[in-house]
């Protein structure tokens, strides 16, 4: 058990240590930094254009694959423990748990953007909230 604690606490250091580099390398951080191209300056404009990059990256980026990588491993179980009626029916539920986990981030997400898109942009239309 001591061992898979240190495993765990090796890969954790390990992410932390490597975070500042995934970040800055999928472009989240829009401006500052001297790019070849002249880039805005940091205000607050950029960090709520930052903050949304983020949620998007979170959503895209995060969320998408690890609820594919959840459908394969309770669709897994499903066919490979077809004649276990214990493990089919915590299958089953492991799919239920990871579809509305799902559809609430998902909900949670649209429901954000078209509030702050009907507040803050009056020019936008229904739909426009959508767009990344």
């Amino acid at each position: 058990m001591k061992n898979k604690q240190k495993i765990g606490a090796i890969m954790f250091a390990g992410f932390i240590v490597w975070l500042p580099f995934i970040v800055s390398a999928s472009g989240l951080v829009p401006c500052g930094g001297g790019g070849t191209p002249p880039e805005p300056p940091c205000d607050f404009s950029q960090l709520m254009v930052m903050a949304n990059k983020i949620i998007s990256f979170i959503i895209y980026g995060v969320a998408v694959p690890l609820a594919a990588l959840g459908f394969m491993w309770a669709g897994a179980d499903l066919v490979l423990n077809q004649n276990k009626e214990g493990a089919w029916s915590t299958a089953k539920e492991r799919f239920g748990d990871i579809a509305i986990g799902f559809f609430v981030i998902l909900g949670a997400f649209l429901l954000i953007k078209f509030i702050l898109y009907q507040f803050l942009n009056t020019g936008a239309g229904f739909t426009l909230f959508l767009i990344r």
